[in-house]
């Protein structure tokens, strides 16, 4: 299969960071990676329409325009378990960029990565086109694993498979992914809507 990998959001990304001042690392870089300015836990909840608990169901993959682009995009019907912020019910399809059609496929660094049947927490956008999106990418999407605590077996978070690397500004108070990976479920749902109500009762 002929494989291509689309890096044009990585370099959309580095060229940004040109002139922004108080920029530090705060995961090591890859050749391969994408690199996205991290996002807070903040912006990640105001930036989303939708925070769910879902689980993917199915998926399709096919050519569109996006951005004035011709790429492969992947569908993914999400059904949704728990509404965490915002009007959550019933089945959602979500659009990631990369995926395979016929014998092409498209890989690109720093998307969200849905696996089926897989549990995950979600934050959600609606893109320029009307569609849904992960926000952040990677960075809005969050696997739940469940992992054993002696007798006891506990939902947490976990990373979603290709996050990339992320770079962070000195004045920002924290990072989303380090703040929810490795949080048991309840407690990162507990984390989220803190800050939605933080973010609603902040003077504007």
């Amino acid at each position: 299969m002929r494989v291509m990998r689309v890096r044009a959001a990585a370099l959309a990304i580095l060229v940004g960071l040109v002139g922004l001042p108080e920029v530090a690392p705060f995961a090591p870089a890859r050749a391969d990676a994408a690199v996205s300015i991290a996002y807070s836990l903040e912006r990640l909840v105001g930036d989303s329409a939708r925070v769910s608990v879902v689980r993917a169901l199915e998926r399709r993959s096919e050519w569109a325009v996006v951005g004035g682009s011709r790429r492969i995009v992947t569908y993914t019907r999400l059904r949704t378990l728990e509404s965490v912020i915002g009007d959550g019910n019933g089945d959602v399809w979500v659009r990631t960029l990369g995926g395979v059609v016929e014998r092409i496929g498209q890989q690109v660094s720093g998307e969200a990565a849905f696996e089926l049947d897989q549990k995950s927490l979600v934050f959600l956008t609606r893109t320029v086109d009307g569609v849904w999106a992960v926000t952040g990418m990677g960075q809005g999407h969050f696997p739940v694993r469940a992992v054993k605590d002696g007798e006891r077996t506990i939902e947490r978070l976990a990373s979603s498979r290709d996050v990339g690397a992320l770079v962070m500004r000195k004045a920002q108070r924290d990072v989303a992914h380090a703040r929810l990976v490795g949080q048991a479920l309840g407690e990162a749902i507990a984390l989220v809507r803190g800050a939605k109500r933080e973010a609603d009762a902040a003077p504007r």
